[in-house]
């Protein structure tokens, strides 16, 4: 027997297999994670049923191990003690007769007796050997299982041989007699019956496995009959067939799918009819708006030729009156009377104007019409005037809020030029929730807000298009401080096309 070295035991083993994810390159991983998601849901069942199984049978294999090693070591090492202490009390007479063959007997039949023990031997206070249960010679290496001072440890110690591990204790005889008694006990016995145990264990491991792929076998055979109905049914509709219904016993979580499934198939029959139903109105109400359009665009080119074409004309000849004639007064006269006709019909243009409607405000939205107003508006009068909007990305007002939004703006920019005498013009439009808000603030002389309504302002106009839309409206302003509106409507959304 050797004795090759001498270390403490560690009851814990190292995670490192656990950390294997972690240095994997991601691209790996990520091809790893792909070709997870492309495996059939019968195999991800039973992948999933036999790797738990797995992972659960070498955990408890593992934890159950480490429990047999551990308690193993305990009880060699509390049992070497013991051992030591008893053969110390049955060789104690020996040795004070020194009964050197008596004394080789006691420790043989010990070794005879007891599978766990490897050694026995005595030692005298000075370290030699008096007698010892080897065979081939006492191992020299074994001599050096001493403490400071030469004396002799009584606490067991693991020792590392090439038989494997062995727990040596030390029991002395006590007063009046000199040395004592070492036992070593091998973990071989304990370790064979350790393995048989595990051995067990994983043959219970492996019928288990066996069963559970039968029944994940049949799971998936459960859930898949009618998730492959699903799937025919699913690309039936996909083509175009709505009438058809999945048929399947099943009263589980897959046959209220399945119900969910043919009430969605039943929904979207009925909502293909009812399309078609609307298609056909549409047509209907498009022709209707069409003929009204065209009706509307008559009356007004008849207005422009019969009102606009004739005083047109009228100024042709008062100019041609006013051209030959050579008196002041009678020039004056035709002057005046010329502005009267041009007030006059710029009044009737300017009504004919709030009549109609800007197409941009249609084709673009709301947003894109007052930008062009501005555009103009900045042109026209050389004002600096910009826009601010928040909340409408991908989404529109309902027509009638955005003709309301669209003139409480206009009239607003209106009173400005008329009355403000403003350098710039901001106009703030938000979409909140349901609710548009929107601000016109100028930087112009300002008023008595007290007086607005009877100052002539238009701001009945402007708030009762607000009011009529649920909405509310207000004027914020004082000499010298400009004039700020401010408006709030309902919207109804509506997705941009």
């Amino acid at each position: 027997m050797k004795v090759t070295a001498r270390m403490p035991r560690s009851l814990t083993h190292g995670k490192e297999w656990a950390k294997w994810w972690c240095r994997l390159p991601r691209p790996t991983a990520q091809r790893l994670l792909y070709f997870l998601f492309g495996v059939p849901l019968r195999l991800k069942i039973m992948g999933m049923a036999v790797g738990l199984i797995l992972l659960f049978a070498g955990f408890t294999m593992l934890r159950v191990h480490n429990n047999l090693v551990a308690t193993m070591a305990s009880q060699l090492q509390s049992q070497s003690q013991l051992v030591a202490a008893e053969l110390s009390a049955h060789a104690r007479e020996s040795v004070l007769i020194n009964d050197l063959y008596g004394l080789t007997n006691i420790l043989k039949n010990a070794v005879k007796n007891r599978p766990t023990l490897r050694y026995a031997f005595v030692v005298d206070d000075d370290g030699h050997v008096i007698c010892h249960t080897f065979t081939d010679g006492f191992p020299g290496d074994l001599l050096h299982n001493t403490g400071h001072d030469n004396h002799w440890e009584s606490a067991p110690r693991m020792l590392i041989t090439n038989e494997g591990t062995v727990w040596d204790a030390f029991a002395a005889f006590g007063p009046g007699i000199a040395g004592g008694l070492r036992v070593g006990l091998t973990e071989a016995p304990s370790r064979r019956e350790n393995v048989e145990f595990l051995q067990s264990l994983l043959a219970n491991t492996i019928a288990m496995l066996g069963l559970a792929i039968f029944c994940s076998a049949i799971l998936t055979w459960l859930i898949m009959r009618p998730i492959k109905k699903l799937v025919a049914a699913t690309q039936s509709i996909q083509m175009g067939d709505y009438n058809i219904q999945v048929v399947d016993a099943a009263k589980d979580e897959v046959g209220q799918l399945i119900e969910a499934f043919n009430n969605m198939a039943r929904q979207l029959q009925m909502a293909e009819v009812g399309r078609h139903e609307k298609e056909n109105i549409r047509k209907d109400f498009l022709q209707r708006i069409i003929a009204t359009q065209e009706g509307e665009r008559k009356r007004i080119a008849r207005e422009l030729h019969d009102q606009t074409g004739q005083a047109l004309a009228s100024f042709m000849v008062e100019l041609k009156v006013l051209e030959k004639s050579d008196e002041r007064e009678q020039f004056l006269a035709g002057i005046a009377r010329l502005r009267a006709a041009i007030t006059g019909e710029m009044d009737a243009l300017h009504d004919l104007a709030v009549e109609l409607r800007p197409s941009v405000l249609d084709d673009m939205g709301l947003l894109a019409a007052i930008d062009i107003y501005l555009a103009d508006f900045r042109n026209k009068f050389n004002l600096n005037a910009s826009m601010v909007h928040l909340g409408f990305e991908g989404q529109r007002p309902d027509v009638a809020v955005e003709t309301c939004v669209y003139r409480i703006v206009q009239e607003a920019l209106t009173n400005v030029v008329k009355h403000a005498r403003a350098h710039s013009i901001k106009v703030i439009l938000e979409w909140r929730g349901e609710r548009l808000r929107g601000v016109v603030e100028d930087d112009g002389i300002g008023f008595d807000a007290g007086n607005a309504h009877a100052s002539g302002l238009g701001l009945y106009g402007m708030e009762e298009r607000a009011l009529l839309l649920g909405g509310n409206f207000s004027m914020q302003s004082a000499p010298g401080e400009g004039t700020m509106v401010i408006f709030e409507v309902p919207a109804t959304r509506k997705k941009e096309q």
